[in-house]
């Protein structure tokens, strides 16, 4: 089992590290895992009362309207059932006010019919009043505002960004080929990016080389570093205009094989352009 969370408490350790187990392989994009591990050492902390500052809510930053947020949802709640709160389950908010919601109340803005000034004045007046509750907020689309309320009335310290890479699905389709053929793969790896928005039948094609030359040289993890030794899925650099090079497109020209017709064409129009300048001569 991969080790995100340690605490000497070797029951909860494990029952942490399981569930950040699971969403790191469901939920690869962006830095859930990461946030979730520093929720956990916060809960404890807390429990401990060695800390007096923040709270339990969290923002889950939403690339889209479709985003599946579930399995975060999911990690939060068994992460709060390892520190006391072991019947804590999570309920949405929808446009009336449910005074009767115990534990984590989500908050989802694709979820809320008119996300108006009036509604989120409502909903942070919610917040206030019930601070002993734990509250998630799913910001999607055009609700930034709302998440710029939040952080700047100090009602969240932490935030999940989930849109790290391209393509959601593509991404989750990679990790199962790989974990099915005995490899692993960083989160952040340019794997991700170079075979974004391809179909699967793509991914099959330009991975089948990958996986086996990964066995023949020894490697389990794929990261940006592997695939450099293997001298693949290399991301091209733009190619620099002329001046960013330090030479004139007539260097350049005169740099390409062949097209001498076009080169002696170009050298005649440039004495000509000379000669009449010289002459103070109007060029035509």
């Amino acid at each position: 089992m991969q080790s995100f969370y340690y605490t000497q408490n070797v029951e909860i350790k494990n029952r942490i590290n399981k569930i950040l187990e699971k969403l790191d392989y469901t939920c690869e994009k962006g830095d859930a895992v990461e946030i979730l591990t520093k929720y956990a050492q916060y809960l404890e902390l807390k429990e401990e009362g060695k800390i007096d500052i923040g709270n339990r809510n969290i923002i889950i930053e939403s690339p889209n309207e479709f985003y599946n947020a579930e399995p975060i949802l999911e990690a939060i709640r068994d992460i709060l059932r390892c520190y006391g709160n072991e019947n804590i389950e999570y309920q949405y908010y929808y446009d009336k006010i449910q005074n009767d919601i115990q534990g984590i109340t989500v908050i989802d803005s694709g979820k809320i019919n008119v996300l108006n000034n009036y509604c989120k004045k409502r909903i942070l007046k919610k917040v206030y009043n019930e601070a002993e509750k734990i509250f998630v907020y799913i910001i999607r689309g055009d609700a930034s505002d709302f998440y710029n309320d939040l952080m700047d009335n100090n009602l969240v310290y932490l935030c999940i960004d989930t849109a790290y890479g391209q393509n959601s699905e593509n991404d989750k389709y990679i990790k199962n080929i790989l974990k099915s053929n005995g490899l692993g793969i960083e989160n952040k790896c340019r794997l991700f990016k170079c075979l974004s928005n391809i179909s699967s039948n793509e991914i099959n094609y330009k991975m089948f080389n990958l996986i086996l030359q990964c066995h023949i040289k020894g490697i389990n993890t794929i990261s940006d570093a592997a695939l450099d030794d293997l001298n693949l899925f290399r991301i091209k650099e733009k190619t620099k205009n002329a001046r960013e090079r330090n030479t004139t497109g007539y260097q350049d020209l005169n740099n390409m094989i062949g097209l001498e017709n076009v080169k002696e064409q170009v050298r005649k129009i440039i004495n000509y352009v000379k000669i009449n300048k010289k002459r103070n001569m109007p060029i035509t």
